[in-house]
């Protein structure tokens, strides 16, 4: 997930996405994830949806991270 979330931060700062439509992405990613049950078949899937709510939350880090980038790159 970190890795994920990551590569989401990377995807903000080269394309500037993100703000409030993330945070909503990330919300409907957990809540999704919630309603789908845990057995075996679904296992691929909750995955996935756990690897697009660490992107979604790495988009919404970008603003942070652009802003730390800004005031001292080293």
């Amino acid at each position: 997930m970190l890795a994920v979330a990551a590569a989401g931060t990377l995807f903000h700062i080269q394309f500037n996405v993100g703000g409030m439509l993330s945070f909503m992405a990330s919300l409907a990613m957990i809540m999704w994830l919630a309603v789908t049950p845990q057995t075996p078949t679904n296992e691929s899937t909750r995955t996935a949806i756990v690897m697009g709510f660490a992107f979604f939350n790495g988009i919404g880090l970008g603003p942070l991270l652009n802003m730390i980038y800004d005031i001292d790159p080293a």
